[in-house]
């Protein structure tokens, strides 16, 4: 998918099932970098679908706190709703 890299694999596995056989294992993977930004991997849900996307915040924005990709903490500390943090997510279909 573009925008991801992988950058490992493990936890590998393999059963039988009928006269099949599943081989399954674990993907890590990362957002590709991109100056000024900060980007976490996401699934959003709608209409009963997931599917993989990525939520992308500027590195300088005071209300995103980031301890890693795996959480992103973001503050609405400007009101009403019509900032310009707010705004953009909206516009990018999180709020």
């Amino acid at each position: 998918m573009e925008g991801y890299k992988v950058v490992g694999a493990f936890n590998p596995g393999a059963i039988t099932y009928g006269d099949k056989i599943i081989l399954l294992l674990r993907v890590a993977e990362k957002c590709e970098p991109k100056q000024g930004y900060v980007s976490t991997p996401i699934y959003k849900f709608e209409k009963g679908e997931s599917y993989p996307a990525i939520m992308e915040f500027k590195e300088d924005d005071p209300d995103v706190k980031l301890k890693d990709t795996r959480g992103v903490i973001y503050i609405r500390s400007r009101l009403p709703f019509d900032n310009e943090p707010y705004q953009t997510l909206k516009k990018q279909g999180w709020c």
